[in-house]
């Protein structure tokens, strides 16, 4: 199974809003934002300012307006490629320097996306969360796969996926070994690729309900 891309994944979002007869909705506008977060680093500082600064409303002519900018600002980026590379350059912030980073190897990165594939396929054929934490920890695992393809990955952004696991595992009173398993040794691969916490003890594993009985189903 090819891993997602998520420029691709917010180009085909695009090009669906441009040709729906309907207003696009909350939850539309949602996923184009999670996306071009998760792809920031290639689209220009505009169209992330665009995206970011639009209010919601079911008003056509506003949503055919909105749209009409990202597709103008997308296009131009196409034609003018420097435009991202030099925002991308100029664009870091001084505390990002101060961020635990990881950088990981070639038989890390791909162990680490196998993992992250499976723990998608995990959740996808999950029936104990809900729709929205679903689509959270869905989520969660391609803002850690995007990371992985920096040269430099946030380590804060797998932390954050293990706290939302933990804390959607605790909320329905469940435990899918499979998955904690698979977010435990993506969160040791990358910790210990993480210079400012390789020389520390590791932090307590997630926490794990007693086993369910149709664990053999993942």
């Amino acid at each position: 199974m090819k891993d997602a891309d998520p420029l691709e994944e917010l180009i085909q979002l695009l090009d669906k809003l441009d040709r729906s007869a309907e207003k696009f909705s909350h939850a539309d506008l949602d996923e184009l934002q999670l996306l071009s977060g998760l792809c920031k680093e290639q689209l220009p500082a505009q169209f992330i300012s665009i995206v970011n600064s639009f209010k919601y409303t079911v008003v056509t002519e506003t949503q055919l307006q909105f749209l009409l900018r990202l597709r103008r600002v997308m296009e131009l980026s196409r034609k003018f490629p420097n435009m991202v590379i030099e925002r991308n350059a100029t664009d870091k912030k001084p505390e990002d320097a101060l961020l635990p980073t990881f950088k990981l190897n070639k038989e890390d990165r791909e162990r680490v996306i196998k993992l992250c594939a499976d723990m998608r396929k995990i959740v996808f054929s999950s029936l104990d969360f809900d729709q929205p934490h679903k689509r959270r920890l869905l989520n969660r695992i391609a803002a850690i796969e995007q990371q992985v393809h920096q040269e430099k990955g946030l380590f804060d952004i797998v932390r954050g996926g293990i706290n939302d696991l933990g804390e959607t595992l605790e909320k329905f009173g469940v435990d899918i070994k499979p998955l904690t398993d698979r977010m435990n040794e993506v969160a040791g691969i990358t910790r210990r690729n993480t210079e400012e916490y390789n020389q520390l003890p590791a932090p307590e594993e997630l926490k794990q309900l007693p086993a369910p009985d149709d664990e053999s189903q993942y």
